[in-house]
């Protein structure tokens, strides 16, 4: 019950900017999940995206563990917002190829679950990742096709 709630605050401790305490609180409910089930992936996920904003190796390393323990699995939304978030991580590490290739799994993911959140997500990601590499129109392209997502379909800061 820890973990579940837990997890549904992270969204909330990352955008009011609550990372380390709502990290701490995360990681200790995680530690009494049976590692590689659906509950321990989301808190990977979002221990990922609590230290993604201070700590991007540990960021990388939530993220890749996530990604392993789901890779096994059917496509799914857990596993396509991973692969986006964790591009992002290599792309902050300079890893620039990785970071792209990663990003077109998440898209390639995102788009065959129908998955816009997802979509928009890998798509901001490969941008992004285009930008870091000098390349402008690369760069307008991925972010332009984000921009036709409808905003209803995604929530939060993405949507801005």
């Amino acid at each position: 019950m820890a973990l579940r709630l837990a997890v549904a605050l992270a969204p909330w401790w990352w955008l009011s900017g609550r990372w380390t305490s709502g990290y701490q609180l995360l990681a200790a409910a995680a530690g009494y999940a049976a590692v590689g089930g659906e509950a321990w992936c989301a808190a990977q996920y979002w221990l990922g995206a609590l230290t993604s904003g201070w700590d991007v190796t540990t960021s990388f390393g939530h993220f890749t563990a996530a990604r392993d323990a789901l890779a096994g699995r059917a496509p799914a939304s857990l596993l396509a917002r991973t692969l986006a978030w964790r591009a992002a991580t290599l792309a902050n590490l300079g890893l620039l190829p990785e970071a792209a290739e990663e990003a077109h799994r998440a898209l390639a993911m995102a788009r065959e679950l129908g998955d816009r959140p997802s979509e928009a997500g890998a798509l901001w990601w490969l941008g992004t990742t285009a930008h870091y590499a000098g390349d402008c129109h690369g760069c307008v392209a991925w972010l332009r096709q984000a921009q036709r997502i409808d905003r209803a379909a995604i929530s939060g800061s993405l949507a801005g």
